[in-house]
């Protein structure tokens, strides 16, 4: 690993070249050999690459006029990049990425954009956020959820040191099912994933996201930690 020091031209570098990445740790800007990847298929891996080739050749199939309304879109929401919120993304990118999301809760791709803005989004409280008995769990927003104009995409880890900084490893995809009053049945799809259903007092990592039903809009996710309460 060789330590890199960046001049007045370029400030910063990350990504992979060739056989070499560049990252930033606690080390400063560093880089070193690029990781071999494993090939390991899990069996979420493998739903969501059936998926993007779904996506995919639905995009092939749109005509040359959607994939126009698709690349104007993004004037109208002004989406960016992950990496940097002075690029806006591409028609196809912001295709995949709410697509995605839509298969993701087993609803049907959105051919053509529509001009819609975002439905207002529950609040979720700061704390209080997760709630269990070692039976059952929830997720809980602060109003009602409108089914037919938002979708929620939660994600959640196994339990964590509580002095431990938020991180996005470790992080699955929980199926949510609403029931009506402001929280989501999270128990039997967070034990299917980590094998057990964590009692109160323990710390979760989180992140979620809203997106529109009815136009490819969304918010930036929100995560963070939070400790899991009784219920």
């Amino acid at each position: 690993m060789a330590r890199v020091k960046f001049g007045g031209i370029i400030t910063e570098v990350s990504g992979s070249v060739g056989g070499s990445t560049f990252q930033k740790s606690l080390y400063g800007n560093t880089i070193r050999n690029k990781p071999i990847s494993c090939y390991r298929r899990s069996p979420g891996q493998v739903v969501i690459r059936g998926y993007l080739q779904q996506l995919h050749a639905a995009w092939r199939s749109l005509t040359a006029a959607q994939r126009t309304q698709w690349n104007r879109f993004i004037n109208f929401s002004n989406q960016t990049i992950r990496r940097d919120s002075g690029v806006l993304m591409s028609g196809h990118d912001l295709f995949i990425k709410y697509n995605l999301a839509k298969l993701m809760i087993g609803d049907s791709i959105l051919s053509v954009p529509t001009y819609i803005s975002m439905p207002v989004v529950p609040t979720v409280p700061e704390t209080d956020i997760i709630g269990s008995d070692g039976v059952d769990m929830v997720f809980s927003v602060e109003s009602i959820y409108e089914e037919t104009e938002l979708f929620l995409l939660l994600q959640l880890s196994s339990p964590r040191i509580p002095s431990r900084s938020f991180s996005p490893l470790g992080l699955r995809n929980i199926p949510l099912t609403y029931d009506g009053s402001g929280s989501f049945a999270i128990a039997a799809p967070y034990s299917a994933i980590f094998g057990f259903v964590p009692n109160h007092g323990v710390t979760l990592h989180y992140s979620f996201q809203w997106f529109s039903k009815l136009s490819p809009i969304f918010n930036a996710p929100i995560v963070g930690t939070t400790v899991v309460v009784a219920i």
